[in-house]
């Protein structure tokens, strides 16, 4: 069964198969709508009018919207209402015009007849839902077709109650039914958006810490002076470079750096200077080695490169680059009395032979050496017995 028919079926209920007749005015003189009838309905209206009136107004009493053309209809189900909630707890309108005219935001549930004088319930309906999709409207009329039913609830109808023999005793059990049913759906709407917004929140928080694991990560990596590689993440990444070379058969060459004057700089222009310089040298290895090789800043004024996969002539060459650029840059600024340069040493996987990472370090350290000790900004490629260097011109012969 569709929805909208399971809906019509329990909203109608058992008493709903057992309506005779049909029409709203036919079913209202099958409920006693004679003389005699009427009196008996206005005289159950006073005596629930009595029983309500004086009781003041609770808090938690729920506003209800009677929407009734017939006065003694909606005095009966008025009463019917503030009866039950013990309270006078409900507003009246008799047509289409005076709902437009309601001021919805404390509504709470609409029982609104079928059959009003300026148009349908179904027209007063779509006015309340306009303005709070959340109040709960039950159609309540005298007709028993089931296309009526269907209408209802098609266009949003929460309930459906027929006018025959006792139905306003069954009017504040489909009223406490509904304002349930509303404060579920509420609660669950609250629910939805408080989880959204934790899930929001928590995504914002992840987001937060990723960025902040990155950050640390950065910090982890990276000398804070001169943004290159620390010592840390050299090893790391010399040692696969390492293996990924011995594995392969490829070359591996390493530059050890150190700046000529450095100690007098900073002793005659101020370690603030020194730092510039640090900084300097930094920016001038970024920029020279590939995205595939290690720039990093070994200690104090040492500095290491590690390049994969490259010749010794091709390191020569890097490092030659290096002096000229660190020569040009120093100068402009420190100025042309200041005296500082830059002498590197260069160890290679074929030439040398190191056994491990370390000692590839260490080979390029002693050419380093070699290279102080022959003057300044000068190169010095570490021999085949580790401890020896040549100077690149020997190299090529």
């Amino acid at each position: 069964m569709s929805p909208v028919g399971a809906s019509v079926v329990r909203f109608m209920g058992a008493s709903a198969s057992t309506i005779p007749g049909a029409g709203r005015h036919a079913a209202r003189s099958r409920s006693g709508c004679g003389s005699a009838g009427l009196r008996d309905r206005r005289a159950e209206a006073r005596s629930h009018r009595k029983a309500a009136l004086p009781i003041m107004m609770r808090p938690d009493s729920p506003k209800v919207l009677v929407i009734e053309d017939d006065p003694d209809t909606s005095e009966l189900i008025t009463a019917t209402v503030n009866g039950h909630f013990g309270c006078p707890c409900t507003i009246t309108c008799a047509s289409v015009e005076e709902v437009r005219r309601v001021d919805f935001e404390h509504i709470d549930l609409a029982l609104c007849d079928y059959h009003l004088p300026d148009g349908t319930g179904i027209k007063a309906m779509q006015i309340i839902l306009d303005h709070r999709e959340d109040v709960p409207v039950i159609l309540v009329t005298g007709e028993r077709e089931i296309v009526t039913a269907v209408e209802a609830i098609r266009h949003g109808a929460a309930d459906y109650l027929i006018k025959f023999n006792d139905y306003l005793r069954t009017i504040p059990i489909v009223i406490e039914k509904n304002l349930e049913v509303a404060r579920i759906r509420r609660d669950n709407l609250r629910l939805q958006a408080a989880l959204s917004n934790s899930l929001a929140e928590l995504k914002r928080k992840n987001r937060e810490l990723e960025e902040a694991a990155a950050r640390f990560e950065l910090l982890a990596s990276t000398d804070l002076l001169t943004n290159l590689a620390n010592r840390r993440v050299l090893e790391q990444r010399l040692a696969v470079m390492f293996s990924e070379a011995l594995r392969y058969g490829t070359e591996l060459t390493c530059l050890m750096i150190d700046l000529d004057g450095f100690k007098a700089t900073n002793d005659t222009l101020g370690h603030q200077r020194g730092d510039d310089l640090l900084v300097m040298t930094g920016r001038i290895i970024t920029d020279q080695v590939r995205t595939s090789d290690v720039g990093a800043r070994y200690g104090g004024d040492e500095f290491v490169i590690a390049l994969p996969q490259t010749t010794c002539d091709t390191a020569v060459a890097l490092g030659q680059r290096l002096i000229g650029e660190f020569r040009r840059q120093s100068e402009a600024l420190l100025g042309d009395g200041a005296r500082c340069g830059m002498s590197i040493g260069i160890a290679s996987l074929t030439l040398s032979r190191p056994l491990d990472p370390h000692q590839l370090i260490a080979h390029a350290d002693n050419a380093l050496y070699r290279a102080k000790m022959s003057g300044r900004s000068r190169i010095m490629v570490c021999g085949p017995d580790g401890k020896s260097a040549m100077t690149p011109e020997s190299l090529e012969v």
